[in-house]
């Protein structure tokens, strides 16, 4: 949870900057300011941390006079916004009731529930709570009278793929020798998702999910709500003539993005490998040559051919 800052609370909720200067250089030089009220909550909640559209959210908070004079009755008010803080009208959520506050008092317990649409995309929604949105109070600061949490919340109308038990072996290998890598994946939205592949790649010092990297693929079917492909496994012989040090051996579910989820930053990962160059022998055919391509019985034939040791 956070409050906005300075600047940005100015610019939502519409205070002038210079009286929003003013008043700061006056508070942090401690001079003297016009006793006035000043109302901001300094106990605060959102539950549950994440959640599916229709589900249920519940906002609770304090609201304390830390003025040097009484307040009178205003409201805290509610809004939620997908993607970015929005504290207009058009995100109102509700509101309730705050009392009048004598200096120094605090009104405990305020809370405010709000169900998500069923109908919700998937995504990051901001909540956020203002207090004295209507400025019915004249405070000496009205730049902490708002806070915002920011959660994912996923559609109940969609699949969402996460890997999980995601291991490889060994560690450590020397080039030409095999590599293991196995991981579960889940289905933890809402809807079947279709079957699709989980692709695997390799590349020396960094990540790199592009098709120069890849190694290779392995099935993964139509899973229901809940459902798990357990123990997904890929191997794959690192060549003999690898150079040796540090490798990323990557696995990206859904690559194609056949399947349409809320989140896809979950269908990826990474592991770090030590390679070391291979001391073995390693015998290949770097030119060759027939004498002819047609010929006819009884007629010889001449083949030649360089064997290259790039071990």
């Amino acid at each position: 949870m956070y409050f906005l800052n300075r600047a940005e609370t100015a610019r939502r909720l519409g205070v002038g900057m210079v009286r929003l200067m003013v008043l700061a250089m006056a508070l942090e030089s401690g001079l003297a300011v016009q006793a006035a009220p000043d109302l901001v909550s300094l106990s605060n909640s959102l539950a549950p941390g994440a959640g599916v559209s229709g589900d249920t959210f519940r906002i609770a908070l304090d609201v304390t006079n830390r003025g040097n004079q009484d307040s009178a009755a205003t409201v805290v008010r509610f809004f939620v916004h997908k993607d970015s803080i929005d504290l207009s009208n058009a995100s109102r959520v509700g509101e309730v009731a705050v009392p009048a506050l004598a200096a120094g008092a605090t009104a405990s317990g305020l809370t405010f529930n709000y169900t998500v649409p069923n109908t919700a995309p998937g995504g990051q929604y901001f909540f956020c709570f203002w207090i004295d949105p209507d400025n019915v109070v004249a405070e000496n600061m009205e730049t902490d009278n708002a806070g915002c949490w920011s959660i994912p919340i996923t559609s109940a109308s969609a699949a969402d793929l996460q890997s999980g038990n995601a291991t490889i072996r060994p560690a450590a290998l020397v080039a030409g020798q095999e590599l293991t890598m196995s991981l579960d994946v889940t289905n933890q939205g809402a809807q079947t998702s279709p079957a699709t592949v989980l692709r695997f790649f390799m590349h020396k010092d960094t990540a790199d999910f592009s098709t120069a990297s890849r190694i290779g693929e392995v099935a993964v079917p139509a899973l229901d709500p809940g459902a798990t492909a357990a123990n997904l496994t890929f191997r794959y012989t690192v060549p003999t003539n690898a150079a040796g040090g540090s490798y990323s051996v990557c696995f990206w579910i859904d690559p194609d993005n056949g399947v349409a989820e809320p989140d896809d930053l979950n269908n990826a990962g990474c592991w770090t490998v030590a390679v070391a160059a291979s001391t073995a022998p390693d015998l290949t055919s770097t030119r060759n040559s027939i004498s002819t391509t047609a010929l006819v019985a009884g007629q010889e034939v001449t083949m030649s051919v360089d064997v290259t040791n790039q071990g």
